[in-house]
């Protein structure tokens, strides 16, 4: 008694990097087929240099170089879901930036607007103490749901005073938004 592809009722040939699955209307219930699923649409933005930002105000971060954009979904430092890409998607942001003052606060935060009710939601955020003027890093990351046509954009809130987020030319990679569709 062996078990092996000869003496299974499979109802197609074998491909590679296919599984066995189980299809009872097919012959001998059993059919080779593609396993997983794009996870796409996959997105990473950076800005190309430093952006200035007034103290005490909602500023959305502008991400003008995309990496990686593969359908299509970001425009104007906003990602939006295109028609059909429902899901759940792990998004992550870094922003490295400069408040020059000691013991400032600082916030980055997701942003989504549910497109059926055009209402802001904040998805994630973190919240950075300062000791010392130097530059200082906040990453933020999270699995967010999203519906077709909603859009997720990243905020920067510093309390006290103005601040400066370090762009591409000054942090090669480091201020970074990024998000995929989990399969």
């Amino acid at each position: 008694n062996v078990v092996d592809e000869a003496n299974l009722k499979v109802s197609n040939s074998p491909t590679n990097g296919y599984a066995l699955t189980a299809q009872s209307g097919n012959t001998g219930g059993m059919t080779w087929s593609a396993v997983g699923g794009a996870n796409t649409p996959i997105v990473r933005a950076v800005p190309s240099g430093n952006q200035s930002i007034s103290a005490s105000t909602n500023t959305v971060v502008t991400f003008n170089t995309e990496i990686v954009d593969s359908d299509n979904a970001f425009a104007s430092n906003l990602f939006t879901v295109p028609s059909g890409k429902a899901g759940q998607y792990f998004a992550s942001a870094t922003v490295i930036s400069n408040p020059g003052v000691d013991n400032a606060l600082l916030r980055v935060q997701f942003v989504r607007n549910i497109n059926s009710s055009g209402a802001d939601v904040n998805v994630c955020y973190g919240n950075y103490r300062m000791v010392n003027h130097e530059s200082n890093t906040i990453t933020i990351f999270g699995i967010v749901d999203l519906a077709a046509a909603d859009t997720l954009r990243l905020n920067y809130y510093s309390y006290q005073n103005g601040s400066t987020i370090k762009g591409n030319g000054e942090y090669v990679g480091g201020t970074s938004f990024n998000i995929f569709k989990l399969i």
